[in-house]
């Protein structure tokens, strides 16, 4: 067991999620309506709401082999 490779996975998991759940919040309008109520917000453009969406995902599936590795050691 080692356990340098489970907390790395655990953060990676943590940051992560946060990452996929900050994206997901900040999500670019999907329709007229949804453009009208979130009108005074910020949101991200199609471009980078993707790539932040494969980060998070990146992320996640690393720090999932992360911690796998350091249990089977």
């Amino acid at each position: 067991m080692n356990k340098k490779n489970i907390i790395t996975g655990t953060i990676l998991i943590i940051l992560g999620l946060g990452l996929g759940f900050f994206t997901q919040a900040h999500r670019p309008p999907e329709g007229f309506m949804d453009a009208l109520n979130r009108a005074d917000s910020w949101a991200f453009k199609n471009e980078v709401y993707y790539a932040l969406l494969f980060i998070s995902a990146l992320l996640g599936v690393l720090g999932l082999v992360g911690t796998i590795s350091g249990v089977k050691k």
